[in-house]
C-alpha cells in the first residue's frame, strides 16, 4: 500500500511573483540579407580557391603573384562576408527594476559569460534619459555613468514605462 501525503489548499489565493519582462530581440538582419551575405561569402571563398585551377606557365612569376594577391584578397573578403552572418551582438543588457529601484547593466564577454558591468541605485542617479535610442544615466555630480544603445522599439517602450513607475 502506498501512502500519499494529504494536500492542503490555502484559504486565500497564492501570491504570485511578477517575473521580469524579457524583450525578445528581433534579428537585425532580414533573411534576404543573410542569404545574400552567405552567398557572397561562399562565392568569394570559392573564387579564392578556384583561381588556382587555371594553369599558368611555370616561368610566369608575375601572373602567379597576381593570382596570389587576388586569392588572398578574395579569401579575406569572403571571411568578412561570412563573419557578418554572426548575429550575436556585444550590446549590454539593461535590467531596470522599479520596485527595488536598481539599474543594472549586464555585459556578455566574447566567451559568452555574463557579468554585471554596473549596478546603480536610481536614487543615486541624478538624470536618466532615453534619447536618440540611447539610455544615458548621470550621477549626482553630472558625470555620465552609463550610456547604452537601445535598438529595439519594444525595449525602449518598456524602459519608458519602468522609468515612469520608478519616478
Amino acid at each position: 500500500m502506498v501512502a500519499l501525503p494529504d494536500t492542503h489548499m490555502p484559504d486565500t489565493p497564492i501570491k504570485r511573483l511578477e517575473a521580469a519582462e524579457v524583450i525578445a530581440e528581433s534579428s537585425s538582419a532580414s533573411p534576404l540579407k543573410r542569404a545574400l551575405l552567405a552567398g557572397f561569402g561562399v562565392a568569394t571563398l570559392l573564387a579564392a580557391l578556384g583561381v588556382w585551377i587555371v594553369p599558368v606557365d611555370e616561368g610566369d612569376t608575375a601572373m602567379q603573384l597576381v593570382k596570389l594577391v587576388f586569392s588572398v584578397s578574395m579569401l579575406v573578403l569572403g571571411m568578412l562576408f561570412v563573419s557578418a552572418l554572426d548575429s550575436r551582438h556585444a550590446e549590454p543588457e539593461i535590467h531596470l527594476d522599479p520596485t527595488a529601484r536598481r539599474l543594472r547593466i549586464v555585459e556578455v564577454d566574447t566567451r559568452g559569460k555574463a557579468h554585471v558591468a554596473g549596478d546603480f541605485s536610481l536614487d543615486e542617479l541624478s538624470d536618466i534619459t532615453l534619447r536618440d535610442r540611447h539610455l544615458t544615466a548621470r550621477d549626482a555630480t553630472g558625470e555620465e555613468v552609463v550610456s547604452v544603445p537601445v535598438r529595439n522599439a519594444a525595449a525602449e517602450q518598456a524602459i519608458r514605462e519602468a522609468l515612469s513607475q520608478a519616478a
